[in-house]
């Protein structure tokens, strides 16, 4: 079953337990070929490990073949989760660029509590 949030940039995004997934119904190699960015605010950021308390989010980047299944042309990426609470999530797709910024290609952003920052 899937659960909250559905975030909806150019992937559909939901939260199933302790995973995220990254689902495209049309889905081709560009689709697919840039770096995701994941970055999760706790609930409570005492749960965070202490390097990234600073900060105050869990940065958890990755490529989507990391995680990937394809069936047709449809793409999911499931990714796997801290088990501590979220107050919100924020997700895009990116390309870094040849000066170290980046250019985003779509992002999207839920919050899950009122304690979100």
């Amino acid at each position: 079953m899937r659960a909250r949030p559905p975030i909806r940039p150019d992937f559909d995004v939901y939260l199933d337990g302790n995973r995220l997934i990254y689902n495209k119904d049309a889905c081709s190699k560009d689709d697919i070929s840039e770096n995701f960015f994941l970055a999760l605010y706790p609930a409570d950021e005492s749960d965070l490990p202490e390097d990234r308390r600073r900060r105050g989010l869990d940065n958890l980047d990755f490529s989507f073949f990391e995680h990937t299944f394809h069936r047709g042309k449809r793409c999911i990426a499931r990714t796997p989760l801290p088990e501590y609470d979220f107050a919100s999530i924020y997700t895009c797709q990116y390309i870094q660029q040849a000066d170290g910024s980046t250019e985003h290609l779509w992002e999207g952003e839920a919050r899950l509590t009122e304690a979100a920052t």
